[in-house]
């Protein structure tokens, strides 16, 4: 889905900015990797980006390195 009207780093700060959403994990996907990119992917929280076409194992290991690790009491 392209977003024309706001960029991946507005849809964070949005998402920061909702107290019930601020512990979300973000991963970017885009189809567009150029310097500036993952320099600026870099500074959004230190938020991980893909490039596209991602792979299903380049997904999965993504989503487990960001996914916040729960502990059973």
């Amino acid at each position: 889905m392209a977003m024309p009207e706001a960029d991946g780093g507005d849809v964070a700060a949005q998402i920061e900015a909702d107290p019930g959403l601020r512990r979300t994990p973000i991963i970017f996907v885009t189809a567009l990797v150029t310097e500036a990119e993952a320099k600026a992917g870099l500074r959004i929280q230190g938020r991980p980006f893909l490039p596209k076409p991602i792979s299903i194992s380049d997904l999965i290991n993504r989503i487990e390195e960001n996914l916040p690790v729960h502990t059973a009491f």
